[in-house]
């Protein structure tokens, strides 16, 4: 029997460890090679670079295939630029956006004048509204002079009963300004309609004005409102209209 000098037992290869030399006894795999699982584990094999994941996800070195790419939603419109199956998209390219442009009131009186039958197409507020306000101060005129004609006819008059030449005035006043609005019906409604193909809306609306009480109101609000570039769906090449450059 044999005596230890230091005291300690003699080691057995892979039995246990020796602390003290800070090192265990176990075998080490070999650089490159994968190591053992541990006990109640398991060893997943990571993918190496470039080559695909066996459970489905797509790698660093893998190429962006269409299998990886956004699907879009059921009923998506089409993206912002792309042409629809039917052709372009509307109110861009197909129709002339452009606002009719702003203009003083002696050019909107003759584009009335000019477009006087177009019911198509469209009238900014400027070209409207100036001709709204012409047409008032004319009836207003005519209104101040008729006004004017009875007042002196029947001073006149002084209650005798006898004729004066201003009853004959006054019938030709009259009848100016009868002809006068019957002159002006079809070229103010078709501003009226073009007004509103300006802010989007069916010309139809114009029909409301015979709504009693309110009509008339409904359709100042409606004609008062803004332009819309998509009121452009209303214009047709077959009838252009007439615009300042062509006073």
């Amino acid at each position: 029997m044999s005596s230890n000098p230091d005291g300690q037992l003699p080691q057995q290869p892979g039995s246990y460890e020796d602390y003290s030399k800070g090192y265990s006894s176990a075998p080490q795999p070999q650089y490159g090679q994968p190591s053992a699982p541990t006990y109640g584990q398991t060893n997943y094999e990571q993918p190496t670079y470039g080559q695909p994941d066996p459970y489905g996800q797509p790698t660093y070195g893998e190429p962006y295939t269409q299998q990886y790419a956004p699907t879009p939603g059921y009923g998506q419109a089409p993206g912002y630029g792309q042409q629809y199956s039917q052709g372009l998209a509307p109110y861009t390219a197909m129709y002339d956006s452009t606002p009719r442009p702003p203009v003083t009131m002696p050019q909107a009186v003759k584009l009335w004048l000019k477009n006087w039958k177009n019911f198509s197409g469209r009238a900014s507020r400027s070209e409207y509204w100036w001709v709204a306000l012409a047409l008032g101060i004319v009836e207003a005129v005519l209104m101040v002079i008729m006004v004017a004609f009875v007042i002196v006819a029947a001073a006149v008059d002084n209650g005798s009963g006898s004729g004066n030449p201003f009853g004959v005035v006054f019938l030709l006043v009259w009848g100016l300004m009868a002809l006068f609005g019957l002159a002006t019906v079809v070229p103010s409604i078709a501003l009226g309609v073009r007004r509103l193909h300006d802010t989007n809306q069916s010309g139809w609306l114009h029909l409301v004005t015979f709504i009693p009480y309110v009509g008339s109101i409904i359709l100042i609000v409606l004609l008062a409102q803004s332009s819309n570039p998509a009121g452009a769906r209303f214009d047709d090449a077959a009838q252009p209209l007439y615009g300042p450059e062509s006073l």
